[in-house]
């Protein structure tokens, strides 16, 4: 069956109604707050892009080897990311803004080392060291070193908000995806300082984080409270610290709630940041690459997002629908042997009774 046109399936992806009509759907620059109007031009835009194909055929290669790459800072059983199309953008804004594609960069990551993108950005050829404060994550972060060869990975157990055990100046690019809202606002600053110090002169930082509304329930490594930022002028203030500088245009999208995420709970949506120190480097509008030479393009048909997309959401559902039968099944199980116990109890009284009254006669003993 042929799929739907680009900008159909980038819309349904993007979950964008007609309601959404008054939403911003141009890209101010680098530094921006993402809503769906924004995630589907996105997606139509970057469907063929090189960068974009390499993590998700990353994503269905991890599962081929059973190497337990994560979009959510958990351990996952199915090929996650075609399922969470914000998160893409996420991986591919930061790949492309920092151009982590040239290779021979000392990257510090904090917060996702089994994630697609910093294992994508340890395949280019760039040096990578990641940092978190979850051992669970880190163990899988090793797991995919060790089944895709990667030497030039390097999964630690630490907390960015004590990064002491490197030496100043020792990275040309920090990377942090959707991490710095699950610490408090003065813990953030703290580890943007820390940031600073680590950087080279020239060096860049990307940042992704929840924006708006902090989102529901809590990390048992970083207990609440959890304090994204509010509006523009406070990811300026907050992020910009020591001697760092923003990079490509002012922020200058406020939070919309409800833009990203069709939930009532879910409020937030999310932003993106770039920092450089100076002398303070270049940095370019992220833009696709069809024909850019790389070791997985040629294996990516045109639609691969809406394609992965529609596996991954019917591998989900049939999980759900198995569970379900199953939990029914084993209801149904309970009750039958509910019922087979009590008619087995009264034929059992039946057979004495038969008995007591016709004393002279053999009556069928009890079962």
């Amino acid at each position: 069956m042929r799929p739907p046109s680009t900008l159909q399936w980038a819309k349904e992806l993007a979950e964008l109604k007609p309601k959404d009509r008054t939403q911003p759907a141009g890209v101010p620059g680098v530094n921006m707050a993402l809503n769906r109007a924004r995630l589907a031009r996105f997606l139509a835009e970057f469907a063929a892009d090189s960068d974009v194909r390499d993590l998700l055929l990353l994503d269905l290669l991890g599962v081929a080897i059973d190497a337990p790459m994560s979009s959510t800072g958990t351990v996952e059983g199915i090929p996650p990311l075609a399922e969470r199309p914000f998160r893409l953008w996420e991986y591919a804004w930061l790949y492309k803004g920092l151009k982590l594609d040239t290779g021979g960069l000392d990257v510090l990551d904090l917060g996702g080392p089994a994630s697609h993108l910093v294992i994508l950005a340890a395949l280019a050829g760039n040096r990578v060291v990641s940092v978190d404060i979850n051992p669970a994550i880190v163990s899988a972060a090793r797991s995919c070193s060790a089944g895709l060869n990667l030497k030039s990975l390097s999964p630690r157990l630490g907390d960015m908000r004590e990064l002491s055990g490197f030496r100043p100046e020792s990275f040309d690019i920090i990377v942090c995806c959707s991490v710095l809202e699950h610490l408090t606002a003065e813990d953030q600053k703290r580890s943007l300082r820390r940031m600073a110090r680590l950087l080279r002169p020239g060096g860049r930082i990307g940042l992704t984080f929840d924006y708006g509304h902090p989102a529901p329930g809590a990390n048992q490594y970083l207990p609440p409270p959890h304090e994204p930022p509010q509006n523009a002028a406070e990811v300026s203030a907050r992020y910009a610290q020591a001697d760092l500088s923003i990079l490509g245009n002012a922020m200058s999208d406020e939070p919309l709630p409800g833009s990203l995420f069709h939930d009532a709970v879910v409020k937030y949506t999310m932003g993106s940041l770039f920092l450089g120190k100076p002398p303070l480097p270049d940095i370019e509008l992220p833009r696709p690459q069809i024909a850019k030479a790389s070791p997985l393009s040629s294996l990516a048909a045109d639609s691969l997002p809406y394609q992965l997309h529609k596996y991954c959401a019917g591998l989900a559902t049939k999980l759900r629908e198995s569970a379900e039968i199953e939990a029914s099944l084993r209801s149904d199980l309970v009750t039958m042997r509910r019922i087979a116990e009590d008619r087995l109890e009264a034929l059992n009284r039946a057979t004495a009774e038969i008995g007591r009254i016709r004393p002279g006669r053999t009556a069928t003993p009890p079962l």
